[in-house]
């Protein structure tokens, strides 16, 4: 039986965290906070954190308004090294919209970095607010990297880009990474929302014990349920298998989305998602800000030669709401991360009065799972 430490701990105001483990041992914290993308680290196991400072970022797209700046995500790819990705688009929706996956690289450890490279970018003349959003970046089996964003950008079929048709669907997109240029490759589709007649979206990948990757999503193609938690699987993190469904609600009309992935030591997979039923948060805006923070565990290792059987029944659901501030909060845009003995989930916490707590994290021991 997992047991969570009593402790919920502050990491800073902000929320959509990410964490890392560096070469140095240190746990690394990205995450959006001010319209910025904010770095916090801790050196005692996530106990205690320090505010590290703001990755510089332009203010300003193409179209003269002012960028939102979100979605942060990092990986150090060597010693020292790393890399931020997040999703820049425009703040004015009204006339145009300007969407974009952007990233930054550090050489010295954070302490600079980069001008921003573009990954993907779409200028529109009509203000439909569809584009490039949640860039996740993963080794894959052979050695190099790859990002993975959702893409539901609408354009011509015919295009050098895939773009989606409509906005009932989502690509997963893939790109891998030349070390060389530090440049990313030509776009593939990982996931075929328009095929499967989804809005697949916020993937996230872990490798599997023995090889191999796991990737979670969110669709929507379930019309029973605002978004389930579905998982797919790949030899190589480039050819990906059909969806499979892990996590749903077990009532029509409810939302289990913002999925994550993470190894545990053993080989079984932890998955997180929010999902709003019985969270207790019902600040009325809608399904994301009435959820919280789920977590479900597989029963037995997940590998490349049991993987296409897998299906709801393989995970059992062992902790329900993780992190709460009181009996009506919401926890959302999860994640998990393995760091030495620990589980640790962390979650952009606040309550139905409108107070934003900001980004917390909590622990479990590995071996009370």
């Amino acid at each position: 039986m997992l047991t969570w430490e009593k402790e919920q701990i502050k990491i800073n105001n902000g929320g959509y965290g990410r964490l890392i483990t560096l070469k140095n041992g240190k746990l690394l914290a990205a995450y959006d906070s001010a319209n910025a993308v904010n770095l916090s680290e801790s050196e005692d196991g996530g106990k205690t954190w320090l505010h590290l400072g703001k990755m510089t970022v332009p203010q300003f797209g193409p179209l003269g308004d002012k960028l939102c700046i979100a979605n942060a995500n990092v990986i150090e790819y060597a010693e020292g090294y790393l890399m931020i990705a997040y999703r820049a688009h425009s703040f004015n929706t009204e006339e145009k919209f300007y969407t974009s996956i952007r990233y930054q690289l550090s050489k010295d450890g954070g302490q600079s970095w980069t001008d921003p490279i573009i990954l993907c970018e779409l200028q529109r003349e009509d203000n439909s607010f569809s584009g490039f959003w949640e860039p996740h970046m993963v080794f894959l089996p052979d050695g190099r990297m790859a990002v993975y964003y959702a893409n539901d950008c609408v354009g011509p079929q015919n295009a050098d880009f895939p773009y989606v048709p409509d906005l009932k669907s989502q690509y997963i997109m893939v790109h891998i990474f030349d070390f060389g240029t530090e440049r990313f490759g030509e776009p593939i589709i990982a996931s075929d929302g328009v095929k499967h007649k989804s809005r697949d979206g916020m993937p996230v990948v872990c490798p599997m014990q023995g090889g191999g990757m796991a990737m979670v999503i969110e669709a929507n193609w379930n019309k029973d349920y605002r978004f389930i938690t579905q998982m797919l699987f790949s030899e190589d993190g480039i050819k990906w298998s059909e969806p499979v469904t892990v996590f749903k609600p077990t009532q029509n009309g409810l939302y289990a989305g913002a999925p994550y992935v993470t190894l545990l030591p053993d080989g079984r997979l932890a998955v997180s998602c929010q999902a709003n039923e019985n969270s207790g948060a019902v600040t009325g805006k809608n399904a994301v800000f009435n959820s919280t923070m789920n977590v479900i565990v597989s029963k037995k290792p997940v590998t490349l030669e049991n993987c296409k059987d897998i299906t709801e029944a393989d995970f059992d659901k062992i902790a329900e709401f993780p992190l709460q501030m009181g009996s009506e909060s919401y926890a959302i845009w999860p994640a998990m991360w393995v760091h030495g003995e620990y589980l640790l989930c962390c979650a952009q916490c606040g309550n139905n009065n409108g107070e934003r707590h900001g980004l917390y994290l909590r622990r479990a021991p590995l071996a009370s799972i």
